[in-house]
């Protein structure tokens, strides 16, 4: 889920909502739960990560708050879509935990992922995005 708000602050949109449901398909190929699930939830991620993306490079201290609101949201998304489709996970005694906790992890991980990920893209300082003609 990071990686995809990382990779979606700087991808043209049509290429950070294929890589929120190319990573959310992957990851659904890899659990248990209905196919498509986590392909929805980091979807839908990306697209609030590209709607709110021009505030967060005004300002850098949005980024921590940002992180943690999307995180929260896209794991109760889940949590959501997951009861919905018969997976019980609302009826889970440790829902809270299990959502709050990768909130957390993700807000402390943030600092280090947001500065690697434009090194990897080869997005330097002065230009907005790797892929401008």
């Amino acid at each position: 889920l990071l990686v995809v708000l990382a990779l979606a602050r700087h991808l043209p949109s049509e290429y950070a909502l294929l890589t929120g449901f190319g990573a959310g398909l992957f990851q659904d190929l890899l659990a248990e739960t209905p196919l498509g699930l986590w392909a929805l939830v980091l979807t839908a991620v990306a697209f609030v990560v590209l709607r709110f993306r021009d505030r967060l490079e005004d300002e850098f201290g949005y980024v921590g708050p940002f992180v943690l609101a999307v995180t929260l949201g896209g794991l109760t998304l889940f949590a959501v879509l997951g009861t919905i489709f018969g997976e019980k996970t609302l009826a889970d005694a440790g829902i809270i935990r299990k959502i709050a906790l990768p909130a957390v992890y993700n807000v402390l991980l943030a600092p280090a992922v947001l500065r690697v990920v434009p090194m990897v893209l080869g997005i330097s300082r002065y230009r907005d995005s790797a892929f401008r003609l």
